[in-house]
């Protein structure tokens, strides 16, 4: 047990009196002892009893530290290190703890947000995926039509070459040089059925009924020729190359006197494209 300081500050005998800290009323009373200074002769405080082994040393010292008498007679005491208060301990413990909820509030929000914009990644990268399938499908499809497309290029290379058209597939000639082709054809064919019925004289109905078979024939021929080409240009590379090749800016290979069937062809592609729309 460590020794007993300031000795020489009488103690006074117990005695009762009103509480001096929050005294409810006259008959809330404490038991008090009275210390006096041996320098000044002062009682310079009242300590409670049962806090006198506590807080005699701190109340003594303090009033050393204020008595002229004792610095006099040559008295000195260092001044009392002042000690953290526990209220302001607790009220730091207390701010730290809120501000690391605060923090710990504002890192949930930093989860949250991070996991809500995982959840919209993941969402547009399944959308991406789709599109991305989508598009393999609509190429699969493109690849199995222009697998059907691929018989019909011996065919147009056919017509154009007994057309008499200066162009290759691909490129075709362009729809309308087909069409002008066409109509020169007809036109051809009907001048030349009027100049056989005007200076063949026929004489027998069975001649007569020879050279309708004969015009009936070149009709179906033509008729069949019609549908293949309407046919052909449904498809678009088909339409594509056609018109590119009858198209008036297109036309360098085709002679002078062709531009004009090519111009019939032209017009012709278009208004049986628009009728197919």
């Amino acid at each position: 047990m460590p020794p007993k300081k300031y000795t020489a500050f009488h103690e006074s005998a117990p005695y009762d009196r009103i509480a001096k800290h929050r005294a409810s009323d006259a008959s809330d009373v404490r038991r008090y002892v009275g210390i006096t200074c041996p320098h000044c002769d002062t009682l310079f405080v009242e300590i409670p009893l049962d806090s006198l082994s506590t807080n005699k040393a701190s109340e003594c010292k303090k009033h050393l530290l204020q008595c002229t008498a004792a610095a006099e007679q040559g008295v000195h005491v260092e001044p009392a290190k002042r000690k953290r208060p526990v209220e302001a301990t607790v009220a730091s413990t207390d701010l730290s703890s809120l501000q690391l909820r605060e923090r710990l509030v504002e890192k949930d929000g930093e989860l949250a947000a991070k996991s809500a914009e995982n959840s919209r990644l993941i969402t547009s990268n399944d959308g991406l995926r789709g599109r991305v399938s989508t598009l393999e499908t609509q190429m699969a499809q493109l690849c199995a039509e222009m697998d059907q497309l691929r018989p019909l290029v011996p065919l147009v290379q056919r017509i154009t070459g007994e057309l008499g058209l200066r162009a290759s597939v691909p490129p075709a000639a362009s729809i309308d040089a087909y069409v002008e082709k066409i109509a020169g054809l007809k036109k051809a064919a009907s001048v030349a059925s009027v100049a056989s019925v005007a200076h063949t004289k026929l004489k027998s109905r069975a001649d007569l009924a020879a050279e309708n078979d004969r015009l009936r024939s070149e009709r179906d021929e033509h008729a069949v020729f019609k549908r293949a080409f309407h046919e052909l240009a449904r498809d678009p590379i088909f339409f594509k190359h056609i018109s590119l090749s009858l198209h008036p800016d297109k036309r360098s290979r085709i002679p002078p006197e062709g531009q004009t069937a090519a111009d019939v062809l032209f017009a012709q592609l278009q208004d049986a494209r628009k009728r197919m729309v």
